[in-house]
């Protein structure tokens, strides 16, 4: 078996495994459940819902990128199956299952297909990572002196849209379709905004009007650290 072929095995086994344990967990979960919780949602069930269905998606496009990178030049990644369903963000106790992903060539590597999201998981995903991860508490995200850098990020096929305003101190992100006082605005489709931001893909496919160093400013804030 090639390497390529062997680790595209390995990563759909392990997302099938992972998939199905999550999802029994969260199901059999109650919804009031009380445990620790390291963003803001709803519950911790939903807080847990959500961050498991991203971790799942995320590193699965990492296993297929990592195929990719041993198989033939010419070659594209197999497509591996759907991972199994895991609950995101249940409002007042019901479930929203996330529906079979569609396979999409994306951006950079060039020659690689992997499975994207579906519209309303990516920009979920989106949301959590500008609205929930960067604004968390203790993060220092510029230099003393340093202009706020405004930018607009919006969906161009779902209504989702994110205004982010990076302070030397700290990052503030609200819900906005349009913002005139933007310094730049992109716009992409949510899964390739998901990809980018993740920093699973290059940025230069995403639309951009206005200041290009703004989006290199958000983009080196993206960085998930965990401390």
């Amino acid at each position: 078996m090639e390497i390529s072929e062997h680790i595209t095995a390995l990563a759909a086994e392990g997302s099938r495994l992972l998939g199905a344990a999550g999802s029994a967990a969260l199901s059999a979960a109650p919804p009031d459940l009380r445990c620790w919780t390291f963003l803001p949602a709803p519950s911790p069930l939903a807080m847990w819902a959500r961050r498991q269905a991203h971790e799942t998606t995320v590193h699965r496009v990492d296993a297929e990128l990592a195929a990719a990178s041993v198989a033939p030049p010419a070659a594209t990644v197999p497509v591996l199956p759907p991972p199994a369903a895991v609950p995101v963000l249940p409002p007042a106790g019901a479930a929203s299952v996330v529906p079979p992903p569609a396979t999409v060539p994306v951006l950079p590597p060039a020659g690689v297909s992997v499975l994207l999201p579906p519209a309303g998981l990516a920009a979920d995903g989106v949301d959590e990572l500008l609205g929930a991860f960067l604004p968390r508490p203790g993060r220092a995200t510029g230099r003393a002196g340093e202009a706020p850098a405004r930018i607009l990020v919006r969906c161009t096929d779902v209504e989702a849209g994110w205004l982010v305003t990076v302070n030397p101190d700290g990052v503030t992100t609200e819900p906005a379709r349009s913002a005139p006082e933007a310094g730049a605005v992109v716009a992409a489709p949510a899964a390739e905004l998901y990809l980018a931001l993740w920093r699973r893909a290059g940025a230069d496919g995403l639309a951009l009007q206005g200041d290009r160093t703004l989006l290199d400013r958000l983009l080196e804030r993206t960085r998930v650290l965990w401390s």
